[in-house]
């Protein structure tokens, strides 16, 4: 029974590998939605983290669908705020983004 719970949690999240090519050696990462938001902590030139979320999902006659949503990302490098779009995914994906030098979101 643990397993099928724990099965379930993870469906019902996005798992994430963030890769830095930009320029700042380092930034501060926070991913901001309407309705939450995640610290994912410091992320150095050159360098990646994993994250997961969770994001906002409703219940339409018994079917999961992903709430409408906007996300975004925010870097904070010294005291200089960027928001960047972060692309919508779905529940249950494993994507690899990469932030490149003009602070846009690529896919590899």
């Amino acid at each position: 029974m643990i397993i099928l719970q724990l099965q379930g949690d993870i469906e019902n999240k996005v798992f994430v590998k963030l890769t830095n090519h930009a320029r700042p050696d380092h930034m501060e990462l926070k991913l901001q939605s309407h309705f939450k938001s995640w610290d994912l902590g410091v992320l150095y030139q050159g360098s990646s983290i994993v994250f997961n979320y969770d994001p906002p999902y409703w219940n339409n006659d018994a079917r999961l669908s992903q709430k409408p949503d906007t996300l975004h990302l925010i870097l904070k490098q010294d005291a200089i705020f960027d928001t960047i779009y972060f692309p919508a995914l779905r529940m249950g994906d494993c994507k690899h983004l990469i932030i490149d030098n003009n602070l846009k979101i690529q896919s590899p």
